[in-house]
């Protein structure tokens, strides 16, 4: 167990009189429960349940040492980013268990790879077997596919992972990559769910997955800050319309758009066909982030037209817009112990 410095323990006691803690919750307790905490958010929540409503100044101080108690018992573990998000928040998001869900099939049984237009994908014979096996796509028809292109989210998922050099190609097959995946599994549940998070926001093309609407998904994820922006001075549970969720994107992004040029005419379509094309942009826009990033993330939740913000999800798109996020790819580096 790591021995406090004596001058963090006077500052733990210090806190624990000024909380008015009970005398059962000691400092020593109080450490255990810092250091047994997989994230430092998780270990102030702990905290905090064991003293009577502390004040703002007081909680910003319990902040402080308890990142760095938490911080000197994990050094090989540096922190990502300073979000409220706790386990419990993130434990049940569906790009974080199939992940796990994943890269459990490709450890146990390495997938065939074959090589089609210069691009290697997943056999179709291993998509079929994936698609019955991952709980995105549970609810689908189990219909054995020409290309793992005809499902978007196995290829997504795959990329995504691939980005984080979880799983690469070897001797024809899709493989873990054993240092790395190691290393992920250690890192506490908070950081695991930002780096996949980080991978599908920045690393993915989003434009391969929208279709006919590519080069308009392509200009909002160069202008990500945008978005960020637009979903600011939202509150958490409050129900919102996705058709003006829509508005409101549309708003933002169609100066940027026109300067691309691609609300003219383009050489290869007709007026009718660019006219449809922007008039069922709120498909994809729909589709590719509320639907394939926020929901599967935990970000939002809701039924047809209707969603709400859940209050991490409000947390990170914040803390995107206001902070400047690590990327830290490399965390996932074996390092020495």
């Amino acid at each position: 167990m790591y021995n406090l410095p004596t001058k963090q323990q006077d500052n733990l006691q210090a806190l624990c009189t000024l909380s008015d803690t009970p005398k059962a919750i000691n400092p020593s307790s109080l450490t255990k429960l810092i250091q047994d905490a997989p994230d430092p958010e998780t270990a102030l929540r702990g905290v905090l349940k064991s003293m009577p409503s502390p004040s703002h100044a007081l909680k910003i101080k319990w902040h402080k040492i308890i990142k760095d108690i938490w911080a000197a018992h994990h050094p090989h573990i540096p922190e990502l980013l300073n979000l409220p998000i706790a386990v419990k928040d993130i434990s049940h998001a569906k790009a974080l268990n199939e992940a796990f869900e994943y890269l459990n099939i490709v450890q146990n049984k390495p997938l065939c790879m074959i090589q089609e237009n210069k691009e290697w994908l997943v056999s179709p014979k291993d998509v079929y077997y994936l698609a019955t096996q991952l709980p995105n796509l549970h609810n689908q028809p189990a219909i054995q596919s020409e290309s793992e292109w005809q499902y978007l989210p196995l290829h997504r998922l795959r990329n995504s992972l691939k980005s984080l050099r979880l799983i690469r190609r070897y001797n024809n097959q899709l493989v873990i990559v054993k240092s790395r995946y190691s290393r992920f599994l250690e890192l506490p549940s908070v950081q695991q769910y930002y780096l996949l998070w980080h991978a599908d926001t920045y690393h993915i093309e989003w434009s391969d997955y929208a279709g006919i609407w590519g080069d308009f998904m392509r200009v909002v994820q160069e202008y990500l800050p945008l978005l960020w922006g637009a979903c600011q001075n939202k509150e958490s549970d409050l129900a919102i319309d996705i058709r003006q969720w829509n508005k409101e994107i549309l708003e933002t992004f169609q100066p940027l758009w026109q300067q691309e040029g691609l609300l003219d005419q383009q050489p290869s379509q007709s007026a009718l066909l660019s006219f449809v094309r922007f008039q069922s942009l709120p498909t994809a826009l729909t589709q590719v982030i509320l639907k394939d990033l926020f929901v599967r993330f935990g970000l939002i939740y809701g039924e047809g037209t209707i969603f709400a913000y859940t209050a991490p999800g409000l947390q990170l798109l914040n803390a995107e817009h206001n902070q400047d996020l690590p990327c830290n790819l490399d965390l996932l580096q074996k390092k020495a112990r």
